[in-house]
């Protein structure tokens, strides 16, 4: 695969979700293949996975991303969905508002999911999806029918809330190692188009 020019300037950042870190699922074989296409490819390591704190979640990225363009894109999952989409929330709060290339949901929700509410301190509270649809160029989300962590109708109301593609498959779980995925074909063909647009 040969790097392209246009895709120079391109970062991607890949955003683990709750107990996971930098190196499980597909995080590294994304990096490998995107680094191939030419951009620069960070997974964050986000503080305390076990008992994630959002403020501490929002920081990691304020933290790494710096101000974000229209040549900066976030793939995210489960947790890190949330956690993205809070994110882009926090720069019109701070008073900017920059353009963003896009975002590539996996299982992502914006409502406390019924089987880990530790976590609902991430999804109470508005979100303003005007903002991120204005603000985002390309949105999408990925979800499986069989997804018992978060449910696919989760994902299919952050599609139509965030006005994204959704991508549903029949099958896939929560997307992780123990389901089959050390790789993410679909994932990363998904990601090439958003790079390429």
């Amino acid at each position: 695969m040969t790097p392209t020019l246009s895709n120079a300037n391109k970062r991607v950042f890949i955003i683990h979700g709750f107990d996971a870190h930098p190196r499980k699922h597909w995080f590294v074989w994304l990096k490998q293949r995107v680094e191939n296409l030419g951009a620069s490819v960070e997974i964050l390591s986000m503080p305390n996975p076990q008992k994630p704190i959002l403020e501490e979640w929002i920081g990691c990225i304020k933290h790494n991303v710096g101000m974000p363009n229209k040549d900066t894109f976030f793939v995210a999952h489960s947790l890190g969905t949330i956690s993205t989409l809070r994110y882009i929330h926090a720069l019109k709060q701070d008073k900017q508002n920059p353009k963003i290339g896009g975002i590539l949901l996996v299982s992502g929700f914006c409502s406390p999911l019924p089987s880990l509410p530790e976590l609902d301190s991430f999804a109470k509270g508005d979100l303003d999806f005007a903002n991120i649809i204005t603000r985002v160029k390309n949105r999408i989300v990925i979800s499986a029918q069989d997804d018992e962590i978060v449910p696919y109708e989760f994902s299919k109301n952050l599609a139509q809330n965030i006005e994204a593609t959704f991508v549903g498959e029949p099958k896939g779980g929560h997307f992780m190692q123990s389901d089959g995925f050390d790789t993410f074909e679909l994932l990363f063909a998904l990601l090439r188009l958003q790079l390429e647009s």
